[in-house]
C-alpha cells in the first residue's frame, strides 16, 4: 500500500491522466440520464457553489488538468511523511 501511495507522487503518465479525464467526463453525462440525478445535481452544486455549474464549464475545468496538477498535490500531500494505516477485521 505505501508503494502504491509513493508512486503517484511520481510522474504520473499522460496517457494515464488523458484515460482520467476521459472516464470523469463520461461518468458526469451518464450520470444526468434522468430527472432525479439532474435535480440531485442541481442541489449539490447550489450547495457547493452557489449555483449550477454548466457541464460544459464542469469539462472546461477537467480538460485544464495536466499529469502534473495531479502529482503536486500528491507530492505535498504524502511524499516523506509518515503514513498511518487502520485495518479491521
Amino acid at each position: 500500500m505505501k508503494r502504491g501511495i509513493f508512486c503517484i507522487t511520481l510522474d504520473i503518465c499522460p496517457t494515464h491522466a488523458d484515460h482520467a479525464r476521459r472516464r470523469l467526463k463520461q461518468s458526469l453525462v451518464q450520470h444526468l440520464d434522468s430527472s432525479t440525478a439532474v435535480a440531485d445535481e442541481i442541489g449539490r452544486h447550489m450547495l457547493t457553489y452557489g449555483r449550477r455549474v454548466p457541464l460544459a464549464e464542469m469539462i472546461a475545468c477537467i480538460n485544464d488538468v495536466d499529469a502534473k496538477t495531479l502529482s503536486q498535490p500528491a507530492r505535498r500531500l504524502f511524499l516523506n511523511k509518515d503514513a498511518a494505516v487502520v485495518t479491521i477485521g
